[in-house]
C-alpha cells in the first residue's frame, strides 16, 4: 500500500516537473525572441529541480525500505509460533509411540493424560495465534501509515522546492530582459 502511494506520488511529481520545465522553457524562448540569452537561467534551475527529484526519490526509497524492515521485524516472532505449531504436530504424531505399553490400561491412561496436555497446548497456541494476528495487523497498519506519511512529506517538500526553482527561473529571465531594456 505504501509502495503504491509512493509510485503515485512519484508519477504525479514527474507530471508536475514536466509542466514546470515546460513553463520555464517558454519563458526562456520568450526572452530569446527578444534577443536575450536566458538559457543559463533554465540550465541552473532545471538542474536544481533534477536534484530535488533525486533527493525525493532517495528519501522516499528510505521511507519504504524502513517500513518493509519494520514489518519484517514485527513478523519475526511468527517464526517461533510456527516452530511451536510444528512441535505440537510432532507431539501428536509421537503420542502413540511415547505411550506404548503392553498393559492396555496404562497405555490408555498415558494417552489420555498426554492428549489432555497437547490439547491444552493447542488451545493456547490458537489463542496466541489470534492475538498475534491482531497485533500484526495493527502494527502493519501503523507502519504503512507512517511510510505513506513519510513519502507524502517528502514529495510535498519536493513540490515546494521545485516551484521555488520555477520562480527563480522567472526572476532570472525577467532580470535578463530588464538588462536588455536598459542597454
Amino acid at each position: 500500500m505504501a509502495r503504491e502511494r509512493w509510485w503515485r506520488q512519484m508519477h504525479n511529481y514527474r507530471d508536475y516537473i514536466h509542466l514546470l520545465l515546460g513553463s520555464m522553457r517558454r519563458e526562456v524562448e520568450y526572452a530569446k525572441s527578444k534577443d536575450v540569452d536566458a538559457q543559463s537561467c533554465y540550465n541552473i534551475n532545471s538542474e536544481a529541480i533534477d536534484m530535488h527529484a533525486e533527493t525525493a526519490y532517495d528519501t522516499a526509497t528510505k521511507c519504504i525500505e524502513s517500513a518493509e524492515k519494520s514489518i519484517q521485524k514485527s513478523l519475526s516472532f511468527i517464526d517461533s509460533l510456527i516452530s511451536l505449531g510444528e512441535q505440537l504436530i510432532k507431539e501428536l504424531k509421537d503420542l502413540t509411540m511415547n505411550c506404548y505399553d503392553e498393559n492396555s490400561i496404562a497405555m490408555q491412561s498415558c494417552l489420555l493424560l498426554e492428549f489432555g496436555k497437547v490439547n491444552t497446548a493447542v488451545e493456547n497456541f490458537n489463542d496466541d495465534a489470534k492475538n498475534i494476528q491482531y497485533s500484526v495487523i495493527s502494527a502493519s497498519n501503523y507502519v504503512v501509515l507512517q511510510a505513506t506519511q513519510c513519502v507524502t512529506n517528502t514529495y510535498d517538500s519536493a513540490y515546494f522546492e521545485s516551484y521555488s526553482q520555477m520562480i527563480s527561473n522567472a526572476d532570472c529571465v525577467r532580470i535578463a530582459l530588464d538588462k536588455k531594456k536598459k542597454n
